[in-house]
């Protein structure tokens, strides 16, 4: 299994290379974060940006890939507006969904209602 103590802080400084300032949140959630993960476990991730492109997901592809077991880290992925939405800035993605939002709160709202948690 993966020592979390060590990973953790590994792949939070991969994400802020990654990203910097627009890395808003990154919360594990799953099996690791339920005390369950056996050695077959896959990291589940969740990670907010200030926004969500296909660049972006290719980023974190990359960044998950430099850290030992990264390959088994498995990011669900939004952006601000989904996960803390601004209604009152008429340009704000929540209002105006773009695919690669909408795909990545959907990915979203399924993990967490495979899990039993509400689902947006």
């Amino acid at each position: 299994m993966i020592d979390l103590k060590t990973w953790k802080p590994a792949a939070m400084a991969a994400l802020k290379a990654a990203f910097g300032e627009r890395l808003l949140c990154l919360g594990l959630q799953g099996s690791y974060l339920r005390g369950e993960a056996t050695a077959d476990s896959d990291i589940d991730l969740l990670v907010v940006l200030d926004q969500v492109t296909i660049d972006d997901l290719d980023a974190f592809h990359a960044a998950m890939r430099s850290l030992p077991d990264g390959e088994r880290a498995v990011g669900f992925t939004c952006g601000r507006c989904f996960a803390m939405p601004c209604r009152t800035t008429p340009s704000c993605p929540s209002a105006r969904p773009t695919s690669t939002t909408m795909t990545s709160r959907a990915r979203l709202s399924i993990r967490f209602s495979k899990h039993g948690a509400p689902a947006r």
